[in-house]
């Protein structure tokens, strides 16, 4: 049986003694947090955009990797900096974005910040400095997902 209890609830553990008289609901298609069209909208907008532009650059890196010289070494490690990206950037961004700033702030923040550092890297053509420079962009642009 699922309870029908505002958003507010959902977030505290004393939920049930808040709302003794919350009523059930059995549909699996209603849900608690109604959007409107304009949030979903902007929301759904938000995040084509963010997988798009992951998408435009890593679907066609290995390819330039290899054409201005890279060894397949260097390119396993260039397609390793997502993976330790996504480890590393939970620890300090997390760390960073609870304590000091708001979400928002920080995440637009890292935005431009792995913007400005995507820019830099399609100059560089010495791995170690490829390698150094997309490992701070992934740093960045992990959190954001």
């Amino acid at each position: 049986m699922v309870w029908h209890l505002p958003f507010e609830a959902i977030r505290n553990r004393d939920a049930f003694i808040i709302y003794p008289n919350a009523q059930p609901f059995y549909s699996k298609t209603n849900s608690i947090i109604h959007m409107t069209l304009t949030i979903r909208s902007q929301l759904s907008a938000l995040m084509f955009v963010q997988f798009f532009i992951w998408g435009c650059w890593y679907a066609f890196i290995g390819a330039y990797i290899s054409s201005i010289g890279f060894t397949p070494t260097q390119q396993g490690a260039v397609f390793s900096t997502v993976a330790l990206g996504g480890i590393i950037s939970p620890f300090f961004i997390g760390m960073i974005a609870d304590r000091f700033f708001s979400a928002q702030r920080v995440l637009a923040a890292l935005h431009l910040v792995g913007g400005i550092l995507l820019w830099i890297v399609a100059g560089v053509t010495d791995p170690t400095t490829f390698y150094w420079i997309l490992l701070a962009h992934t740093i960045c642009f992990m959190p954001t997902l």
